[in-house]
């Protein structure tokens, strides 16, 4: 079969284009079969694999590629197994010798005994960091079973309530007379003395009506033994010979050493204290009462700094245009005339005058260079570093290099015992040299807010070598740009800094005098140059909040501390100047009553919405929510929401009371599509946070599900209470929707045998 001419150049392309593909193929298997003796296993695999892709049905390739698998499985399962026996038990070398045996089984599946070693490998790493987790707690458990031992007597801690009433009566007669009726033995100091009282106390403790009787009689007691108290009056020398003094260490775990010392005497009045910065813990001597209070103290001030990660982007745009064009005269504009006669230029002896004529003397001229040269040259620098900093720390980077500058100094030098100071001193200078940080210098001190905002102390700084130095030892010209200021972000919230914008502009023009102010002939017959250097900074920084302080309602609570004479402990008194206004609590939802007889009443019309395109209602927004509780211990709360704006990313933050042992959130079936879209789903705590897009084109109207949460908790919890927060991602300060309910719990029916 012979095909037409017109069919010769396409034959021949496709045919140049298989062997080009076939000798590519070759070429990546011959960097396989390098890779391979050199021992790099992962890139011989690569290779091979790229062979393969490009010549499929190559049966040589095929059995290659396997033979690379089975060895580069085998390298990382012995690697594996290298450090495991190494060390065993610690869990930096577990990880890597979990990835290791990952990566044997995904060169080779079929490796069994990898698989097995890698699933025993990772649940005995998750056993140690268990374990490391069940150390790191045990310090915290022992302060907690220290702070609620008891140290006061059975009757004193009794929470019943008892009525008082005795008039005009001897002191000693109604403490007697309360000790035995509440088994408590009352001793009385030396220099106790009796008077008639009259008290009547109604719904109180025994240690209330204890001390109110006492502290009415300017008397204290002693807590002698289990069963035994001491009366005693009240005055600094009893308080100084019968109260006990009580040792006690703090270890600290997240609060400065010194601060902590000089809060414990200002507000404690502890003067004993001594540090040990080796555990970084104090010690401090005093009476239990205040004792009490330094711990109290400790325990809401030692808390972990709050955390952020800093992403910051530098970009450095540079341009240099430069022209040069013309006539140029070297060296310059000039003619010289010299006598030469042999013996060098301008030398003559005096019996050579007869021999000076024309050719003695040397004429020079200027030489003259064609010029016509354009350069543009541009130059990019991105710098981005991630760094993590602490709440109040400065934190510095440097991008750029440590340039030695010189620095003379002159001194003079003492001249030498028994000879005279030389005239006018000897002056002796002295170079040294000092690094200097040229490049990107940036100083960041942030300062993170309880409401997850931040503010940064900032300092920009761009150095550079301008001009170099023109001689040995001369220091050389920096440029700098430096931007001090100070902003407040939003977590997440990206700040820009750019118009750090520079350019530098210069001519010159050199040519024979006259034509520099003739338009045509000076950009002929002289020598022009000109050149623009433009320089051009944008900066960028976001927050990432990773770690907040860890603070309670309880930490926000007044310390009552009694007074100054009577340091000591107590409950606040039922109304006080903190007392908080009383919490509304938003009217229950009814559903709609129907009635068939009643006709529909007229509906208002709604109020104008605000202006601004990002204005939202608030009562568009709904909540839906139904729970179910399966088995003891489980409760499931299925959530739905309707009038969710279109197409901007929304979290539901979800909040249990009490917290939950653990939570997990499932998305609706078929992850919300095709009503939803980027569902995901975090858990922190008692808090689980659901975001997603809801699709352009749904109806505000329409009830959308957006999955349900499964809490497990112990099975003594009879209900819980839920609160929810539905805001943009982004504008946590405006929410769309906030609600509060009670889940009833029930218990689980009771065996009886």
């Amino acid at each position: 079969m012979v095909f037409p001419r017109r069919f010769w150049p396409i034959a021949l392309s496709l045919t140049g284009i298989v062997l080009a593909y076939g000798c590519a193929a070759a070429r990546y298997m011959g960097r396989a079969e390098k890779a391979a003796r050199a021992g790099d296993w992962d890139r011989a695999l690569q290779y091979c694999f790229e062979a393969l892709r490009r010549d499929p049905d190559n049966i040589k390739y095929q059995a290659t590629c396997r033979r690379m698998r089975l060895a580069a499985a085998e390298l990382h399962f012995q690697r594996a197994e290298a450090l495991v026996e190494k060390n065993p038990d610690d869990i930096p070398t577990l990880e890597q010798a979990v990835l290791e045996y990952q990566l044997a089984v995904q060169s080779d599946p079929t490796h069994q005994l990898a698989a097995a070693r890698l699933e025993t490998t990772i649940l005995k790493l998750q056993r140690l960091k268990e374990q490391r987790a069940e150390a790191a707690m045990e310090i915290e458990r022992a302060k907690e079973k220290i702070a609620r031992a008891a140290v006061l007597p059975k009757i004193l801690r009794s929470e019943e309530l008892i009525d008082i009433k005795y008039v005009d009566t001897s002191l000693r007669q109604i403490l007697d007379s309360m000790g035995k009726s509440f088994g408590l033995n009352v001793l009385y100091d030396k220099d106790f003395q009796d008077t008639r009282y009259s008290v009547e106390l109604h719904g109180v403790t025994f240690q209330e009506a204890l001390q109110q009787i006492l502290a009415a009689n300017n008397l204290f007691y002693k807590i002698v033994s289990e069963n035994t108290i001491m009366v005693i009056p009240d005055n600094p020398q009893k308080r100084r010979q019968h109260e006990e003094l009580v040792v006690r260490t703090f270890y600290l775990s997240n609060a400065d050493l010194n601060e902590t010392i000089n809060l414990l005497r200002v507000i404690a009045g502890i003067q004993q204290i001594v540090p040990n910065t080796q555990l970084y813990a104090i010690t401090v001597k005093d009476t239990p009462e205040k004792v009490a209070l330094a711990e109290r103290v400790i325990r809401l001030n030692d808390k972990a700094r709050a955390e952020v990660i800093l992403d910051v982007e530098i970009l450095e745009v540079s341009r240099q245009t430069a022209a040069r064009y013309g006539i140029d005269i070297v060296p310059e504009v000039a003619v010289t005339q010299t006598l030469d006669i042999g013996q060098g230029p301008g030398v003559i002896f005096g019996h050579q005058f007869r021999a000076i004529d024309a050719a003695a003397w040397v004429f020079t001229f200027p030489s003259i260079v064609y010029r016509a040269l354009i350069t543009d040259a541009s130059t990019r620098v991105l710098a981005r570093p991630q760094v993590r900093a602490a709440d109040g720390q400065t934190m510095a980077v440097r991008l750029g290099n440590r340039v030695p500058i010189p620095t003379t100094t002159f001194t003079g030098i003492t001249p030498q015992p028994g000879q005279p100071p030389p005239a006018g001193g000897v002056i002796v200078p002295i170079t040294s040299f000092q690094l200097v940080d040229v490049g990107i210098n940036l100083d960041v001190k942030p300062r993170i807010h309880h409401n997850r905002e931040v503010t940064l102390d900032l300092k920009f700084e761009l150095t550079s070598i301008a001009a170099p130095g023109r001689q040995i030892n001369e220091p050389p010209t920096l440029g700098s740009r430096v931007v001090n200021t100070t902003i407040r972000l939003k977590d997440g919230e990206t700040n820009l800094l750019a118009g750090l914008l520079r350019q530098d502009e210069r001519r010159a023009l050199r040519g024979f005098p006259g034509i520099q102010n003739i338009p045509l002939l000076r950009d002929l017959f002289a020598a022009n140059e000109r050149s623009i250097e433009q320089t051009d900074v944008v900066f960028t920084i976001t927050p990432h909040i990773i770690r907040m302080p860890n603070i309670t309602e309880e930490d926000l609570r007044p310390i009552w501390v009694g007074t100054a004479d009577q340091p000591r402990l107590r409950e606040p008194p039922p109304y006080t100047v903190f007392q908080p206004p009383p919490e509304t609590k938003p009217p229950e939802e009814k559903p709609p009553e129907t009635s068939p007889t009643k006709p529909p009443e007229a509906t208002p019309p709604p109020a104008p919405a605000p202006s601004g395109p990002s204005a939202q209602p608030v009562s568009a927004v709904g909540f839906l929510w139904s729970s179910q509780v399966p088995e003891p211990g489980r409760v499931r709360l299925r959530m739905g929401v309707t009038g969710i704006p279109e197409d901007r990313p929304v979290e539901v933050l979800v909040e249990a009371t009490p917290p939950p042992g653990s939570a997990t959130a499932e998305p609706p079936p078929g992850g919300g599509a095709p009503d939803l879209t980027d569902w995901r789903w975090s858990a922190q705590d008692a808090r689980v946070s659901v975001q997603f897009r809801v699709r352009p084109g749904v109806p505000k109207t329409q009830s959308l599900p957006i999955g349900q949460i499964e809490w497990r908790m112990t099975p003594d919890v009879t209900s819980m209470h839920v609160r929810v927060r539905i805001a943009e991602v982004g504008r946590p300060v405006e929410p769309l929707l906030e609600k509060e309910f009670t889940l009833s719990v029930p218990r689980p029916p009771e065996t009886r045998p």
